[in-house]
């Protein structure tokens, strides 16, 4: 998968280019964000005869779904360029949220090694290289191993990665405003699009993966078909929360639902952002506690140790 900044390198400028009125093969030669086997990927596709609509339908696994469906929507609508630049914002926001994220963990992270390197440094004098890199290995060897199969576990199974961020206080406030945010941002771009409700929903619920607007969108859709407006199941399933639904309805009587699901996805955002905000003050201050506190008790079990053995050595 690319990177958030990546893409919305790459969405602003291929949108930059097409607005500029070159063809797309042309605008995916010039513009060069990617690397070059993806440019040659896409290349190659469309050389073959593949629309690029098609080649959105079946991939590339490097892109996120939610933008697969967008800009497939944008191809069909004749407004691409539009939708680009849509993309782009946005994931120019997630790769924030993730920079503010690492940065926040950076400090707790070195402390820890720091300390896992330093305390044991009596051993490497008293009992050589081959202790002291057990005694290293004997901490930062599970830190690790949890860290990778965390991260193996949440990447291969995406609604277990769900319900555990749900569970996480602050973290749980982030995932629920991020999904409104997508849900809001999607629907606006599928209705920008001249995408019906009908396709809408379903496509804007299944692509933010929550099962709960999953299911919201297929029954919205269906209600579409049926000849009902969506905002009458929102109403029965206000799953995206009072806000959404009152905003909802109230454009969908007015005639301005682009413009209401833009202003709630800058919303949700935002709210996002200061749930994010919270999230990345209060985990790494945790951790940083709990290193604190491992050192303290290693070094009064050193400074114990060492006591002890000076009363051996006495008696």
């Amino acid at each position: 998968m690319a990177s958030h900044r990546i893409l919305a390198e790459w969405y602003y400028q291929l949108g930059a280019a097409l607005e500029a009125g070159l063809p797309l093969p042309r605008a995916l030669d010039t513009v060069r964000v990617l690397s070059s086997a993806r440019r040659r990927e896409l290349q190659e596709r469309l050389r073959a005869g593949e629309s690029f609509e098609q080649i959105l339908a079946t991939g590339p696994d490097w892109m996120p779904e939610p933008d697969r469906l967008m800009l497939a929507g944008g191809v069909v609508s004749g407004r691409l360029p539009e939708v680009l630049k849509r993309l782009a914002k946005f994931r120019q926001g997630a790769a924030r949220s993730v920079r503010r994220m690492l940065a926040a963990l950076a400090y707790p992270v070195l402390l820890l090694h720091a300390a896992a390197l330093l305390l044991p440094a009596a051993t490497l004098v008293t009992d050589g290289t081959l202790a002291y890199g057990a005694s290293v290995g004997r901490f930062l060897g599970p830190f690790w191993a949890v860290a990778i199969l965390g991260w193996l576990v949440l990447r291969w199974f995406p609604r277990l990665r769900w319900a555990l961020v749900n569970l996480l206080p602050g973290i749980a406030g982030w995932s629920r405003a991020r999904d409104r945010a997508l849900l809001a941002f999607l629907l606006e771009g599928f209705y920008a699009a001249g995408i019906p409700p009908s396709e809408a929903w379903p496509r804007a619920g299944r692509a933010t993966g929550n099962p709960f607007f999953t299911r919201l969108g297929e029954a919205a859709g269906q209600a579409a078909r049926e000849g009902r407006r969506p905002g009458e199941v929102l109403e029965e399933r206000p799953a995206p929360g009072d806000l959404f639904v009152r905003s909802y309805i109230q454009a969908e009587e007015s005639g301005k639902l682009e413009e209401s699901l833009g202003w709630l996805a800058d919303h949700y955002e935002e709210e996002a952002g200061r749930k994010l905000l919270l999230a990345a003050t209060l985990y790494p201050t945790i951790l940083y506690m709990m290193i604190v506190l491992w050192i303290a008790i290693r070094i009064v079990l050193a400074f114990a140790a060492y006591f002890q053995g000076i009363d051996s050595f006495f008696e």
